[in-house]
């Protein structure tokens, strides 16, 4: 797991966060390696599951992500990963 912290005062000032968040997730998808990812826009953070095969990929992925700034992030190595899917009941009547 990764989490990212995207904040810049530049984008900040400019209030064009939604440009370098579409940029990360476009990146992120397009690597194939996303399994998840949540988001904390107000505080420009995100946190990304992705699948890799080294500690190298993760960087290499992260490191790559098309901006024109320095991403700040740390990694962890998850040991167990679970997606719980609630559907609740509804009615069309």
């Amino acid at each position: 797991m990764v989490e990212l912290d995207y904040f810049n005062p530049i984008v900040y000032k400019e209030n064009n966060f939604e440009e370098i968040e579409n940029i990360i997730l476009t990146h992120l998808r397009n690597s194939g390696k996303l399994v998840s990812i949540a988001m904390s826009i107000d505080d420009a953070l995100m946190w990304i599951v992705i699948k890799a095969e080294s500690e190298e990929m993760v960087i290499k992925t992260i490191n790559a992500i098309p901006v024109d700034y320095e991403l700040s992030y740390e990694y962890y190595f998850m040991h167990h990963y679970e997606v719980v899917q609630e559907i609740g009941a509804f009615s069309l009547n």
